[in-house]
């Protein structure tokens, strides 16, 4: 207490004058006076304890760890009541509802005030409401039996989702995650009607995706068989009249007939496999297969062409390319007729090569085999070749009216690939 420049009054007040300072734990000494009204002095200016000399050295040890301790418990406090605050914002401006529950009772203990915000209910007027009466009639059985599943099995987490009345008596969607402790059911609700809503136009957009595919499965098995089968009889019937005894004009009039009903029906044929292959109606189905065979056929089928143009058609397969694959040979040769079919058009002199070649070997029973078109026609700018696979593209502009086709072959030779 005595000190020679200040007394110790005076330097407790400087010390808990001063934010630095003010939580340092001061403790008076004194072997002078012994009057109360000193210590009660030393109290008032902020000391916790008042001591008398002689000074029994292991109470006074005690005493410095007993304030030592409280000085920290009191930190503790502080820092605890700190979260608490902070925690309380947080709470008050979360845009969920945040609520506490009687486990017993299924009453709101305290929510916060999202409460009008998503259900229209001021914070007061749902206090003391019992949470299972804002779900819709239809659901409360539901909603009450699952809060009691989650306090007997003592869930400490849970998510539900449930619809909600409002004030106003609107229906929401409501994602609930629940903690229980302590026979406290603490909820946070978000209001998730936007996603529901989301979710059942997706569900209504998959169900309408999936009628519109049905419908086309359904009008192209009708139209394969619709338009093929009186484009078939016209070509039938032209080769019949050309075989009876007509003259060199009726002759012609019949074979631009048929030349013209069979490039109505390769364009019908293309239009079919390109929506079933969108459709998904395309399977691949593998079995034994020569490739040589299937080669020669193609060559076969389109070396007419070749010689009506008096273009050199060559094909070329590698000794190493195995006699016998697992292929399907009908794509495949569709395949290789539109490839060489579209070099073919596309050509006026030189010469077109289909070549066959071993790309890798996999394995003992496994190779990559490749297929290469070559031809010596009117080429494909830089600019055109990302599109030339699209539907209905071709090279040029005034392709189509120059050499003929809807542009649709080599993007069903993509897909098939």
């Amino acid at each position: 207490v005595q000190m020679p420049e200040m007394d110790g009054f005076e330097l407790v007040e400087m010390l808990k004058s001063n934010p630095r300072t003010k939580d340092i734990l001061v403790i008076f000494v004194t072997a002078i006076s012994k009057e109360a009204k000193y210590a009660v002095k030393g109290f008032g200016a902020g000391a916790v304890d008042y001591l008398y000399k002689p000074l029994d050295p292991y109470i006074t040890s005690a005493k410095v760890d007993a304030f030592i301790q409280l000085a920290r418990t009191q930190e503790e406090i502080k820092q605890k009541n700190e979260q608490l605050q902070n925690m309380a914002v947080v709470v008050k401006n979360s845009a969920d509802i945040i609520c506490s529950i009687n486990a017993d009772t299924m009453r709101i203990q305290t929510i916060n005030p999202a409460v009008e915000t998503i259900l229209g209910y001021t914070p007061d007027e749902a206090m003391g409401k019992s949470i299972v009466d804002f779900a819709i009639e239809g659901e409360r059985s539901a909603f009450r039996k699952k809060l009691g599943e989650i306090i007997k099995d003592n869930q400490s987490f849970s998510v539900v989702e449930f619809q909600f009345t409002t004030f106003n008596k609107s229906v929401i969607w409501t994602e609930c995650r629940i903690s229980y402790r302590a026979r406290t059911i603490f909820m946070n609700i978000s209001d998730i009607s936007p996603q529901k809503s989301y979710q059942q136009q997706l569900i209504k957009s998959k169900e309408a995706a999936e009628y519109g595919k049905k419908v086309k499965e359904t009008f192209l098995a009708n139209m394969s068989h619709e338009l093929r089968t009186p484009v078939n009889g016209i070509i039938g019937l032209t080769n019949l009249l050309k075989k009876t005894e007509i003259d060199e004009q009726q002759d012609s009039l019949l074979t631009m007939m048929e030349t013209s009903s069979r490039s109505l029906l390769g364009v019908i044929n293309d239009v079919l496999d390109l929506s079933k292959i969108e459709a998904g109606k395309f399977s691949i189905v593998r079995s034994p297969n020569n490739i040589r065979g299937i080669v020669g056929s193609v060559y076969g089928l389109l070396k007419y062409q070749a010689d009506e143009k008096n273009i050199e058609f060559i094909q070329e397969v590698d000794n190493d390319v195995p006699q016998m694959l697992q292929v399907d040979s009908l794509r495949l040769n569709q395949i290789l007729m539109n490839l060489i079919s579209n070099a073919l058009k596309f050509t006026d002199r030189g010469y077109v090569k289909l070549k066959v070649s071993v790309l890798q070997k996999v394995d003992d029973s496994r190779v990559k085999l490749k297929f290469s078109v070559e031809d010596t026609g009117i080429g494909i700018p830089a600019a055109r070749l990302s599109k030339i696979f699209e539907s209905f593209e071709q090279a040029e502009d005034d392709t189509a009216s120059k050499y003929g086709g809807t542009g649709l072959g080599l993007t069903i030779t993509k897909k098939l690939i």
